[in-house]
């Protein structure tokens, strides 16, 4: 357990740890945690395909419907506001699918976009 101490604001905090981190795979824990994500919004699509096939009890099998189209719908929203990193993908419209399905934890997973920035002379940065 490590020493307590009271910062200038009051609050107790614990004194980080000398002992370094293991960083060779900084990512892993992240991609766990997509991984879970992703089977869960499996699991969740099956349960509203499985409403739309044999529909549950009246009031279940209405606000499954609701949540199934809020869930379409706010993924349809973080595709149109990850347009650029989506279309930078090799296979575009397969990534387009995938966050459909699983939203975030699609994009997580993801490689960011490289921006190649070319060289600025001084003279253009006097002149803007």
């Amino acid at each position: 357990m490590g020493i307590v101490f009271v910062s200038p604001s009051g609050l107790a905090t614990r004194k980080r740890s000398n002992v370094p981190h293991n960083n060779k795979r900084p990512g892993r824990g992240m991609k766990t945690i997509a991984g879970l994500g992703k089977l869960l919004a499996t699991l969740f699509w099956c349960v509203v395909l499985a409403n739309l096939i044999d529909p549950y009890a009246q009031p279940f099998a209405q606000l499954l419907m609701l949540a199934g189209v809020a869930v379409l719908a706010l993924h349809a929203a973080e595709m149109l506001l990850f347009n650029r990193l989506l279309s930078a993908q090799p296979s575009a419209g397969v990534a387009r699918m995938n966050v459909l399905a699983f939203g975030m934890f699609h994009l997580w997973t993801l490689p960011g976009v490289e921006h190649t920035s070319q060289p600025v002379s001084l003279e253009e940065t006097a002149h803007a």
